[in-house]
């Protein structure tokens, strides 16, 4: 089960930040940087933790979409890999759009990992509207497939 992870206001932001600041300063010699330093080494430490901390929620969620469906893919290849040659070149297209869409989908999560919590809400609608075509269409596929199969069987 994939654990949600609470996203932090502006206000909560800076609140860590402060604290962390405080902290530094505490701990410093007197020589060794102002408090300016101090707030920044801070802020680049709390944006660092909450941007790995916002990983698990949206991008697990996806990732495991994306791994069903491509485990999905697998065993359409592998199936269409059974058929006659002449048969698997009508099926090769249709593979090739779904490499496409994966490849896709990989790139997205990969640039939404990197941004963690500061990904644009446009970087998620994409990846969600990646992610549901690249699984919609292995579904696709994979029906068309066994209907296929189904229709050859009872000519036979």
């Amino acid at each position: 089960m994939i654990k949600e992870i609470r996203q932090y206001t502006p206000d909560e932001r800076r609140r860590m930040i402060a604290e962390a600041a405080y902290f530094r300063a505490e701990h410093r010699d007197s020589e060794s940087g102002g408090s300016l330093s101090d707030w920044l080494e801070a802020e680049a430490e709390v944006d660092a933790l909450l941007k790995r901390s916002a990983k698990p929620s949206f991008i697990d969620k996806h990732e495991k979409q994306f791994s069903a469906a491509t485990e999905k893919l697998k065993a359409v290849r592998s199936e269409i890999e059974e058929l006659k040659s002449d048969l698997r070149e009508e099926w090769r297209k249709d593979l090739a759009e779904l490499g496409k869409a994966q490849d896709s989908l990989r790139k997205l999560l990969t640039r939404l990992k990197d941004q963690g919590q500061e990904a644009s809400q446009k970087t998620k609608q994409e990846a969600e509207r990646v992610s549901g075509e690249f699984a919609e269409m292995v579904h696709d596929i994979g029906a068309r497939l066994r209907s296929a199969r189904r229709g050859r069987a009872t000519k036979k």
